[in-house]
């Protein structure tokens, strides 16, 4: 039966849409024209140049101009807005330095633009609302009203007051938006700006009253249910979120900030006790160093009192001469008078010392990683959109789409997650130093190899059985069945954990903090175990792009939970606590789509008894596989514990933090080369060599220069990403550590190749003896050297696989190409430390960025000379930069 659309509806033709879209384009336009015009009388009348309004202006006071004019300066000057003449900036002002559109009054320190700007977004603010009036009549008086009311008062507020004036009509003309995502970004982006521009108490104020607005909208077009309202309510949390996430940066200081009682002195210099003062440089306003010389006698204690301002954000640090770059941590605190007081005990070694006190709030920290959140979750939303809006799958897709999707959703998640989870530790192991994150390490370290062992790999083997025969029938019976043993293998595993934790208890060095965490993140394992089970199943149906969304979820969830139980003293608990909120969400969200996308899963029905034996069989294996994994590099934090202490669990860990962030770049090319393996190992070993040595070329092009690099910048990124606590202890462990990654690399991609080839039985054999060295040789060294020894020994495992991998290769296809994947590499590389070793050592010049761009200079420079890169390396690139 023939169909015809009614008139009126969905019967806007392209010429139509191309009307509609130019004629919203000219009314934009042409309202920006109406608010220059409406800014350049009172522009030329006024005196004063804060205000362009022709009616009297509000007095625009001249603390408030000072501060922006202040603000202005330190940012074309590349410093944050932190600290200005002795007071707070940023913390005290309510002026909207880092408002993005206060460049327009920055640029020429003329508020014309500023306010035509401001003039523009409330117009169309007013005439989109004004269209939701219902009769033509009304909409005319109303467009015409709001704009005069707009154009006459507005340009009378004071410019932050305007600001965030001009964003309410948008404001609040959104939530009545029908598009949902349109609704919340646009919200979230609008609300953002009105915090960043106005003082908190106000901003505050009319983000709640958008709020309960926003709230009225969803009830009022959901008839007023329970369900709608308990809807609005979300929405109002999830843009309100996103709304101080994105004014983080200058919200949080001025919500932190504690005025404390300041007597200006009479004298401005330092007044020291055990040292004389030899000189004073300032670097910035937030970088002050003094020069000590370190006055002779039995005490070498030294007080110093600076007649500043203090403030909670000052820190004080000290360096040694033949250490410039290196210090350690001072004791700062407060005087009567508000003074900056330091107290520290250098080293008997040396007689002159820099004193830096450096003024760095955390609530700016934490700030800005809000943003970054907030930041990083606008763009998911977008992508989810995107993927929505232009992909459909289809069972007659080419099967190199399908790869491409599956490999690439995976690859952006597992990006994405890395990015979000190294700025977390960024700030939580600043939090908890390297104390607690070694604490905090040995409990996840714990959880990881129970959870390895309740999986038993059975993720795997689901995933390979489903995706066989996708039925629902059997989909059903394989999730359940997997389930159920996977809750029951999880709720075995705490008693043994427990147990696990009391025999180390008899070291002494357990605490009961680290036994609360591992109790904790085991009774995450429940939810886990189901979030699991669901995985295989998306798997199993090539439904990659649904995991990945929810992998950064997770990861964007965990991070404000994880902050806030830090910030509030719960230390590793409430970071194991944390782990149980996360959990349960990712596995609400992977069931609600599991059931709208793949099956509704009946498990009284779809479990079967029988079937467990013969699955616990065929996974045994992958179960082997991966715990032995697991063995050969976390083993290592079990004995460091006992052995050595929390402590040095704590610094070595914060080098490998570093490591895990660079093993993205082996996963992501092997597992996108792993099907064309696959192929050339059945149709041409010739082009599946000419792969693999391209692959090998390309991965130590990458990790051979990376690990010579971080030799002389160590110490900058585990002092600027950690801390000055993890000096020098984490860069010792980052700078022996780094050697791992080229031979890491080399055996990941050529672990493929043996799977391509079908001989992974033989990768069970060489993890198992490369294990047993790993373990031997931490027994032996670890009681000795401690983390440099762990650090040390996880080379030489690499090392012993690779060997192994050699021989297996050589027997199985054909020799690995070390000199011909690898000479021209290393040639250059040695030039890069040579350059390196006679500006940092020889001339002594020691700047983090300068190291890097010129090892990246040199180590091209040398890698172009010595044929490194090829014709077609350059084919390629010219190919790529047309494109």
């Amino acid at each position: 039966m023939q169909t015809h659309t009614p008139p009126g509806k969905n019967n806007i033709t392209p010429t139509t849409t191309r009307y509609y879209s130019k004629r919203s384009i000219f009314l934009a336009l042409a309202l920006l024209l109406l608010a220059f015009i409406a800014c350049l009388p009172g522009l030329i009348s006024s005196q004063n140049v804060m205000s362009v309004a022709v009616i009297p202006t509000q007095a625009v006071d001249a603390t408030f101009l000072n501060d922006w004019d202040a603000a202005r300066s330190l940012l074309l000057e590349r410093q944050p807005p932190l600290w200005y003449n002795n007071h707070p900036l940023l913390a005290s002002s309510s002026a909207p330095m880092l408002y993005p559109f206060s460049v327009l009054y920055y640029v020429n320190l003329n508020i014309l633009l500023f306010t035509a700007f401001h003039l523009w977004i409330a117009l169309v603010g007013i005439g989109l609302l004004a269209k939701r009036i219902p009769s033509k009549t009304g909409r005319i008086i109303g467009t015409l009203a709001g704009f005069a009311l707009i154009l006459v008062g507005l340009p009378a507020l004071r410019p932050d007051y305007m600001a965030a004036m001009a964003w309410l009509p948008l404001s609040i003309w959104l939530p009545l938006c029908s598009r949902r995502y349109i609704k919340m970004l646009g919200l979230g982006l609008a609300l953002g700006f009105i915090t960043l521009a106005v003082e908190t108490s106000l901003s505050l104020v009319l983000l709640g009253g958008v709020s309960l607005w926003l709230i009225l909208a969803q009830a009022k077009s959901g008839k007023w249910k329970s369900k709608a309202i308990f809807g609005g309510l979300l929405w109002a949390i999830i843009v309100l979120a996103l709304a101080l996430g994105l004014a983080g940066p200058q919200l949080f200081p001025r919500l932190a900030y504690q005025p404390l009682n300041y007597s200006a002195p009479t004298k401005l210099e330092p007044q020291i006790k055990g040292a004389t003062l030899l000189g004073l440089r300032q670097v910035s306003e937030t970088d002050l160093r003094y020069t000590l010389q370190i006055d002779s006698g039995t005490s070498r204690s030294i007080e110093m009192t600076v007649p500043e301002q203090y403030d909670s954000g000052w820190q004080a640090q000290y360096s040694l001469p033949d250490e410039p770059n290196k210090f350690s941590e001072a004791k700062l605190v407060s005087t009567s008078e508000g003074w900056r007081k330091i107290s520290l005990e250098p080293p008997s070694k040396t007689s002159i010392i820099t004193l830096r006190l450096r003024y760095n709030p955390l609530s700016f920290t934490l700030g800005l990683y809000a943003t970054f959140l907030s930041v990083a979750s606008m763009a998911m939303i977008l992508l989810v959109l995107g993927w929505v809006r232009f992909y459909r799958e289809d069972e007659g897709d080419h099967p190199l789409r399908r790869i491409v999707k599956n490999s690439v959703t995976p690859m952006f998640a597992q990006l994405a997650g890395k990015v979000i989870d190294f700025g977390f530790a960024f700030i939580s192991l600043r939090l908890l130093g390297p104390e607690g994150n070694g604490r905090y390490t040995f409990a996840v370290t714990t959880w990881l190899f129970f959870n390895t062992l309740a999986d038993f790999g059975l993720e795997t083997l689901v995933t390979r059985e489903i995706a066989r025969d996708r039925s629902p029938a059997n989909t059903n019976r394989y999730f359940s069945t997997m389930l159920v043993t996977r809750l029951s293998f999880s709720a075995l595993s705490l008693p043994i954990a427990m147990l696990w934790v009391g025999g180390f208890s008899l070291t002494g060095e357990m605490t009961g903090d680290i036994a609360l965490a591992v109790a904790l993140l085991m009774v995450g394992m429940m939810p886990s175990a189901v979030s699991g089970t669901l995985s295989a199943a998306f798997r199993g149906n090539e439904k990659f792009e649904y995991l990945a969304a929810n992998q950064i979820l997770g990861s964007i969830i965990k991070v404000p939970l994880g902050l806030g139980t830090l910030l509030i003293g719960w230390g590793v608990a409430g970071l194991a606590a944390t782990s149980i909120a996360v959990n349960l969400i990712a596995m609400s969200s992977l069931w609600t789509i599991f059931t709208r996308e793949v099956i509704k899963p009946d498990i009284r029905k779809g479990f079967e008894r029988t079937l467990v034996p013969a699955m616990l069989k065929s996974a045994f294996p992958l179960m082997l596989n991966g715990f032995l994994i697991s063995i050969m590099f976390k083993s290592d934090v079990f004995l460091l514990f006992p052995f050595r202490g929390d402590i040095e669990v704590g610094l070595y860990n914060s080098g490998y933090k570093f490591i895990d962030a660079l093993l993205i770049f082996p996963s992501a090319i092997t597992l996108a080369l792993f099907p064309l393996f696959s192929t050339y190992s059945r149709d041409s070993r010739e082009n599946l060599m000419r792969a693999y040595s391209e692959a090998l070329r390309l991965l130590i092009i990458i990790g051979l220069p990376i690990s010579a690099g971080t030799l002389f910048v160590a110490n900058d990124l585990i002092g600027a990403a950690f801390g000055d606590k993890f000096l020098p202890g984490g860069a010792i462990a980052l700078q022996i550590l780094i050697w791992f990654l080229p031979f890491s690399y080399i055996n990941g991609v050529t672990q493929y190749v043996l799977i391509a080839l079908d001989k992974q039985r033989y990768i069970t054999i060489a993890v198992l003896i490369t294990a047993g060295v790993n373990i031997g040789g931490n027994l032996i060294f670890i009681p000795f050297f401690g983390y440099i020894a762990a650090s040390a020994m996880t080379i030489a495992t690499e090392v012993t696989l690779l060997v192994i991998y050699a021989i297996l290769m050589r027997r199985i296809f054909a020799p690995i190409p070390f000199f011909k994947t690898m000479a021209r590499p290393a040639a250059a590389t040695l030039v890069m430390m040579a350059a390196l070793t006679l500006i940092t050592v020889v001339f002594g010049f020691n700047n983090f960025f300068v190291t890097i761009i010129v090892g990246m200079a040199v180590f091209l420079g040398g890698l172009a000379l010595f044929g490194g890169i090829t014709g077609e390396d350059m084919r390629y690139l010219r190919k790529v930069i047309r494109k």
